[in-house]
């Protein structure tokens, strides 16, 4: 069919025909969407239950709808006392599909509310896991421990009275560790309580002996470095005491950081850069390491860089020494002046090295590239400007960056998400009159066509 897109009523008759099986299998992709986990540093992807898409799929006709109740009834939020009542009222279908209950803003509930959510649980006999992402009650803990399919609950806290009760069901999402050598968390550990996350401040003060302490279910680490230098030794007795933790992130604003206190996993990387004379062309200021579980090694796969020159040299750098980075966030410093910008074709074929890429983050790049004399984005603002005035320079931005993404993205196979930051002065000569943003995020999808597309809505001010 070559570049032409297919027509959407086509694409439905065409899954009309489908073995169930194979309808079953489209549902099931459609009913994951990837969205950006922002609180993580470099930003990553996680799946969210789609309900819109497969909302929209169950109205089609009989067999869609019998096809997609397991999928649009999986997974129930709950925000408020309307939610609550709808899970009432729908007691039956949630009872027979819903596998995951998401709780929200417990605190607006009243006394009826939350009666109701109590007295609706143990009627959801598929329940698996809970999310509780408000403040959790000792009341509603004790009522999921009791439920005896559920198996997950996940917390954002924990209240004061549950240290003496069962927690083996339990993992708190995220803990803050202020002191390396005390921990608070050890009573909730030993009845059985597991920790998904654990940012540790100050990890300067952190001595050799942290490496023997122990925090049960530890997938993630993020150590959130300060002025002084941080010695890693205690690392290989931690991450063998944890065998899920498959994720250390290094963060610090400071751009002179990493390259005062190298770590040993970028050590090679910024002694080759500072050979080549391109130590003041930028600076890392987070830095992710992933293990793998096949060899238990660790590699770099998350970097977020500011780039004030050299941007070619850099990136070529940096996909030599680390070819698995899948979160790349780089940052450009100070105005683009003449000989410092790049052909998108020449920045292009540099990010095309980096073959695992999926989330790249891209701050005040758009004015440091070019396409030669040709700005085709500059009708696309004008089609796409509704107003009486000629499109605005952030309108003509944006559409300039939803053209230079869709570029790169049919360059980088693996590529799923666009961060995207631009600003500048709206008179830019004299850096005055106030800035205008653009910024959001960008998803990268297959287009019904066979090729890629770059979708999504960028904020503008």
């Amino acid at each position: 069919m070559g570049d032409h897109m297919i027509e959407p009523r086509f694409f439905l008759s065409m899954m009309m025909l489908l073995p169930e099986e194979l309808v079953h299998d489209i549902f099931s992709y459609v009913a994951c969407r990837s969205e950006p986990r922002i609180h993580c540093e470099p930003p990553e992807l996680q799946f969210e239950h789609n309900s819109l898409g497969i909302r929209s799929l169950s109205l089609v006709n009989r067999r869609w709808r019998r096809i997609s109740m397991p999928f649009l009834f999986s997974s129930l939020r709950i925000n408020v006392l309307i939610d609550v009542k709808k899970l009432r009222d729908q007691r039956s279908l949630f009872s027979k599909y819903t596998k995951t209950l998401i709780l929200r803003m417990l605190s607006l509930l009243d006394k009826e509310g939350m009666e109701i959510l109590l007295h609706s649980l143990p009627h959801l006999k598929r329940l698996v896991r809970v999310d509780v992402g408000s403040e959790l009650t000792i009341t509603l803990l004790n009522a999921l421990h009791e439920h005896s399919s559920v198996s997950t609950i996940l917390v954002a806290s924990i209240p004061k009275e549950a240290t003496q009760s069962d927690l083996s069901k339990v993992i708190l999402l995220q803990s803050k560790l202020i002191d390396p050598s005390h921990s608070r968390l050890a009573p909730m550990m030993a009845r059985g309580m597991e920790v998904f996350q654990l940012l540790i401040h100050h990890p300067e003060l952190i001595s050799h002996q942290f490496g023997s302490q122990t925090f049960n279910g530890l997938c993630e680490l993020d150590l959130l470095m300060s002025y002084l230098p941080v010695t890693v030794s205690w690392l290989p007795e931690f991450t063998a005491a944890h065998p899920n933790l498959k994720k250390i992130r290094f963060i610090y604003g400071r751009k002179d950081f990493f390259s005062r206190y190298t770590l040993p996993f970028i050590s090679l990387f910024v002694e080759e850069a500072r050979s080549r004379q391109l130590a003041d062309a930028y600076s890392i200021t987070r830095l992710s390491i992933t293990r793998s579980f096949s060899t238990q090694e660790w590699r770099v796969t998350g970097l977020t860089i500011i780039v004030r020159s050299s941007v070619i040299e850099i990136l070529s750098l940096l996909s030599s020494f680390f070819p698995e980075i899948q979160t790349l966030s780089l940052k450009f410093e100070g105005r683009p002046t003449r000989g410092l910008t790049y052909h998108i074709d020449d920045a292009i074929a540099i990010l095309h090295l980096f073959s695992s890429l999926e989330i790249l983050a891209l701050h005040c790049l758009f004015k440091r590239l070019h396409f030669g004399n040709r700005k085709p984005w500059h009708a696309l603002a004008r089609v796409g400007n509704t107003g009486q005035f000629e499109p605005s320079a952030a309108d003509i931005t944006e559409a300039g960056l939803l053209w230079y993404t869709l570029r790169i993205a049919q360059r980088i196979p693996s590529l799923q998400a666009f961060e995207i930051h631009e600003e500048a002065y709206y008179d830019e000569e004299f850096c005055c009159g106030g800035r205008w943003f653009v910024k959001g995020w960008l998803h990268v999808q297959n287009a019904p066509s066979g090729g890629r597309e770059v979708v999504g809505t960028l904020k503008k001010t």
